[in-house]
């Protein structure tokens, strides 16, 4: 009987390891999954559950963002393929599956992974999702990669932050702000030139925070002529007070107050309260933000 406890706890003991494992976080970086629209044989629905698939197993070891610029390429190739069985036609595949750690902005690639499989299944579409089960969260070349393409990332822009600072001063000169901050805005931190970017960052907001104030009061004037008042508000939670457009800004909630219920006048005051208080670095970051989310809602 005591061999079959200690036979049991032994079980429990190595269950809550291999759990505490797949909860450790490997990467301290974002990435966006792509999914390839494939051809006739590796379709976008394999891609698909590909991506589904690295999301839910590894949402504990690494971030994803759909913003992010750190892309995870996958690629399937099927290397070989036959068919089995004597009673029944079973598929046999030999397939490698490919991640690829790139940023299409900056044209780099930074890391790759590579894993081929040998499966079967009742036909090629069967087993092709079979393979992607096999990718893991305790699969240690899955993890080494995931560290090591931070740490290659880090090692490129160690090496190109010049580059890059170069690249934005061009961009600010031309007041293309939103474009200069996203060159900055995924330098990793702890890098040599960190600081240098972060002062760039915080001119970015200096310089842009009169013509985000012009064109966020522009649009709420012609929400609130629509009487669309709660949109009209939402734009302008994110205004300078210390700037001269504040006048205008202020004048027109006012106006806009006794439109909207008491509940959206508290919760608009006390996201204006929040962000009046973050540094110049997290109030560029709120407002780089706040635009993409209204382009996406557009464009989608």
């Amino acid at each position: 009987m005591s061999n079959k406890y200690f036979y049991f706890f032994c079980l429990l003991f190595c269950f809550i390891i291999n759990i505490n494992a797949q909860e450790i976080k490997v990467s301290q970086i974002d990435y966006k999954i792509l999914t390839p629209k494939g051809n006739h044989k590796i379709t976008e629905s394999h891609y698909q559950n590909l991506a589904d698939r690295l999301q839910s197993q590894f949402k504990n070891r690494v971030s994803f963002s759909n913003q992010s610029p750190f892309l995870i390429r996958p690629q399937i190739e099927i290397l070989n393929e036959h068919t089995a069985g004597e009673v029944q036609d079973i598929k046999v595949l030999k397939l490698s599956i490919q991640l690829i750690i790139e940023n299409q902005e900056l044209n780099a690639s930074f890391h790759s992974f590579e894993k081929t499989l040998l499966v079967t299944a009742d036909n090629s579409n069967l087993a092709i999702h079979k393979a992607i089960k096999e990718l893991r969260p305790t699969d240690m070349g899955l993890i080494n990669f995931l560290k090591d393409g931070e740490l290659k990332i880090q090692k490129f822009y160690s090496e190109n932050c010049n580059k890059i600072i170069h690249s934005a001063k061009v961009k600010i000169d031309r007041k293309e702000y939103t474009d200069a901050f996203n060159l900055l805005r995924y330098v990793p931190e702890g890098i040599e030139c960190s600081k240098e970017i972060e002062n760039l960052i915080t001119s970015i907001y200096d310089s842009y925070k009169n013509e985000y104030c012009n064109k966020q009061l522009h649009s709420a004037k012609l929400l609130a002529a629509n009487e669309s008042y709660e949109l009209a508000l939402s734009q302008l939670r994110f205004i300078d007070p210390e700037i001269s457009c504040n006048n205008d800004v202020t004048a027109l909630i006012n106006k806009i107050g006794d439109k909207v219920n008491q509940e959206t006048i508290r919760n608009f005051e006390l996201e204006k309260d929040r962000f009046s208080k973050q540094s110049e670095l997290e109030k560029i970051k709120l407002i780089i933000n706040s635009e993409h989310e209204v382009n996406f809602h557009i464009t989608n």
